[in-house]
């Protein structure tokens, strides 16, 4: 049976011990609307250190696909090598996942403050 480091191993460990980056956080300190972002993209402050943003739904989603902060490989081509496809999510929700992009949505994003990523 592997340990718990080893099947957590894409998932930074997160103690308090002065670096921002490692600290664990609580709170969004800075938001990016996926409307204005476009899907795709990777959503600013995700990049290095590599680390996700929550997401809030606005709207009512069938279903979200995103690539998490563990998933953040690519392929030759350089597509995401993983992605997650959440489902069934009610409008007003959040989604305490840690994305760093949004492939795909259904329905679509229309307006600003449907698909919201907090950092």
């Amino acid at each position: 049976m592997a340990s718990l480091d080893q099947e957590n191993m894409y998932a930074p460990k997160r103690v308090v011990d002065g670096k921002f980056a490692d600290n664990p956080r609580i709170m969004g300190h800075d938001s990016v609307d996926i409307h204005t972002l476009g899907l795709g993209n990777q959503i600013p402050g995700t990049g290095s250190p590599s680390r996700g943003a929550a997401l809030y739904c606005g709207q009512a989603y069938t279903s979200i696909e995103v690539v998490l902060e563990g998933q953040a490989t690519t392929d030759a081509s350089g597509n995401p090598a993983g992605t997650t496809v959440f489902r069934g999510i009610a409008a007003g929700s959040f989604l305490p996942v840690l994305a760093v992009q949004i492939q795909a949505t259904n329905p679509a994003t229309t307006q600003t403050g449907e698909l919201v990523a907090i950092l």
